[in-house]
C-alpha cells in the first residue's frame, strides 16, 4: 500500500502479486492489485483484480463499485459493470445507495447503446432520490436525446 501512496504503481503491482502468490485468498491484496493497475491504466487486469477481490469477500462492496466505475468511465465491457451493479442492489438497502447504483446502470446502459435501459435506470434512482439534482439532469439528457430530429 505504501507503494500505491508513492505512486509507484509498477512496484505496487509486482510486490502485491508476490503477497497474492502467498495469499490468494487476501481480498485486500486484490484491490490493491486492481488500484495499481487502474493507475497504470491496465484496465482488464484492474477489473480482473475487482472481480478476485469481490469473489474472495462477497460481503464487500467496495470491488464492485470500482469495477462498476471502471466500466462507465473506460467505456470498456458495460456488461461486466451491469453484473457488479446487480450483486450491489442485492447487498445495498439504504435508498441514496441504491439511487446512486441505479446511475451507474444507467451510465452502463448508455455506454452499451441501449437509452431505453438507461433511461429507466435513471427513473428508478429519481423514485429512490427525488432531490437529487444530477439524476433529473441526467434523465432530462437522455430524454431529449431519445427523441428523434425534427425535418426540415
Amino acid at each position: 500500500e505504501v507503494l500505491s501512496r508513492q505512486q509507484k504503481d509498477a512496484g505496487c503491482c509486482d510486490a502485491t502479486r508476490e503477497y497474492i502468490a502467498r495469499r490468494p485468498d487476501s481480498a485486500d491484496a486484490w484491490q490493491l492489485l486492481g488500484r495499481c493497475h487502474e493507475a497504470l491504466n491496465n484496465i482488464e487486469d484492474a477489473a480482473e483484480a475487482f472481480v478476485r477481490a469481490s469473489d474472495a469477500k462477497p460481503e464487500w462492496t467496495w470491488p464492485l463499485l470500482k469495477l462498476a466505475n471502471l466500466r462507465v468511465h473506460n467505456k470498456s465491457n458495460p456488461g461486466q459493470g451491469l453484473v457488479a451493479t446487480d450483486r450491489l442492489l442485492e447487498t445495498l438497502f439504504h435508498a441514496r445507495q441504491r439511487a446512486e447504483i441505479y446511475m451507474l446502470r444507467s451510465q452502463l446502459h448508455e455506454v452499451n447503446g441501449d437509452r431505453d435501459k438507461a433511461i429507466d435506470a435513471a427513473v428508478r434512482s429519481i423514485e429512490l432520490a427525488p432531490d437529487w439534482e444530477w439524476a433529473n439532469k441526467t434523465l432530462v439528457r437522455l430524454r431529449a436525446q431519445k427523441l428523434p430530429a425534427r425535418s426540415q
